[in-house]
């Protein structure tokens, strides 16, 4: 090997491995300061206490499948932040509400519900201790299908509305 490829092989690996560095580095800051970025912007959407205004109706919509607890989840790819409300808040925010003197009544939109039989009744449960703080419960079963389910916890309300030729799914509660 000559003298010039010596210094020009000397030459490349003095100038090549710290530009490797120093991108990579700042490559790993980089992508750690976005990490904290997006996990502070985030926490701006936290939980924050609301203030009722007096008369005030508290609406729920059970919409789908309710878990025992509640799950907030972020899709990486899309950056879509789903959050599912659980049985124990559910059950918390009506204790909560039931106390609560800007609180008038209840109001529950009832879609698709998919839960089983023993949180049906844990919700049935809480509604019928909301109605006995002296509070009203209105229950509206959204859509042309009333699952079984639905029916069961929205009986408890003082009022129950549906479309009029809605169907009813009945499989034999006794």
């Amino acid at each position: 090997m000559s003298a010039a490829e010596k210094k020009e092989k000397s030459w490349f690996s003095k100038l090549f491995w710290p530009i490797f560095l120093s991108l990579t580095l700042s490559s790993l800051l980089f992508y750690i300061l976005m990490v904290f970025g997006l996990f502070g912007f985030l926490s701006l959407f936290g939980d924050d206490p609301v203030e009722l205004e007096p008369n005030s109706i508290l609406h729920i919509k059970l919409d789908g499948p309710i878990r025992e607890t509640s799950n907030v989840e972020l899709d990486p790819m899309s950056f879509n932040l789903t959050s599912q409300m659980g049985l124990a808040d559910i059950l918390f925010g009506l204790e909560k509400a039931s106390s609560d003197v800007n609180v008038r009544g209840l109001f529950i939109d009832f879609g698709d519900v998919d839960c089983g039989m023993g949180t049906a009744k844990e919700l049935r449960d809480a509604i019928l201790l909301f109605q006995k703080s002296g509070k009203f419960v209105l229950a509206y079963n959204s859509g042309e299908y009333i699952s079984q389910k639905a029916y069961y916890i929205s009986s408890v309300a003082d009022e129950v509305y549906a479309f009029p030729k809605s169907v009813f799914e009945w499989k034999g509660l006794g």
